[in-house]
């Protein structure tokens, strides 16, 4: 690989960037659009950030911040039971 050959791969990068970085990326956006078809009228969307690893040390909760994070999880699934539950029955 020479000088020449180096810059041109650098080049075609800043016009197509390749790699785990714009892996994440895409994949960022595609979760961002998915998620963001089943936001709220007026709650805040979400950002392809959002989805992407981070290098960032991860932050300590409360244990308030564990028990929401907790609900939500137990009401997202009581949801997904229900209609489950609601599927089968009309299947019957």
């Amino acid at each position: 690989l020479d000088s020449y050959e180096l810059t041109e791969w650098m080049a075609y990068y800043q016009l197509e960037p390749f790699g785990m970085e714009a892996d994440n990326w895409r994949m960022g956006k595609i979760c961002a659009t998915i998620a963001n078809c089943h936001v709220k009228k007026g709650a805040k969307t979400f950002r392809p950030e959002d989805f992407m690893p981070s290098s960032k040390e991860p932050q300590e909760q409360t244990w308030e911040q564990q028990l929401k994070f907790c609900q939500m999880l137990e009401k997202a699934f009581k949801n997904d039971n229900a209609k489950a539950k609601k599927s089968k029955a009309g299947k019957k």
